[in-house]
């Protein structure tokens, strides 16, 4: 939750922020194998296991 003050201070920073969240929600949509890899990367993981928990991307699993 955003409070209104820190909206009205400091909106350019606010909307650059959710529009780079956009965007890469929006990637990792259209490209979910590389998704996968950056997230299993960022967090140490093997991809495999990634994409045990993911749903919505372990169809991506299958081109590992």
């Amino acid at each position: 939750m955003v409070s209104t003050a820190l909206i009205e201070e400091q909106r350019d920073l606010l909307v650059r922020i959710v529009a780079t969240l956009v965007k890469t929600a929006d990637r990792a949509a259209a490209q979910p194998l590389e998704a996968l890899r950056a997230l299993a990367s960022d967090l140490g993981q093997a991809p495999e296991s990634l994409a045990s928990v993911y749903e919505n991307i372990a169809r991506a699993s299958v081109l590992i």
